[in-house]
């Protein structure tokens, strides 16, 4: 039978000291995470009712602003008439 490997970890101490201050201080730590992500939580469900309130979105331009609006083919983006032979010329 081949032997025991010793173990290479640190022993831990059957019965290790705790300091009074210590105590006190152990239970405030494990306090302060939840009450954080509890926080942060609290502030997520916050900004997300304010996005969809639309209390966080950009305002929308008012019809004022655009007094002249062109149609499509007044820009000359697309033209009313168009023959064959000029979309075949553009394809080529």
């Amino acid at each position: 039978m081949p032997p025991r490997r010793r173990d290479r970890r640190r022993p831990r101490d059957p019965l290790p000291e705790k300091a009074p201050a210590a105590a006190s201080s152990s239970s405030g730590l494990r306090l302060r995470p939840a009450l954080l992500a509890l926080l942060l939580l609290l502030l997520l469900l916050i900004l997300a009712a304010a996005h969809f309130s639309g209390r966080l979105s950009r305002p929308r331009p008012q019809a004022s602003h655009r007094t002249t609006l062109l149609s499509v083919y007044e820009r000359g983006l697309v033209k009313r008439a168009v023959s064959a032979s000029e979309i075949l010329a553009v394809r080529t």
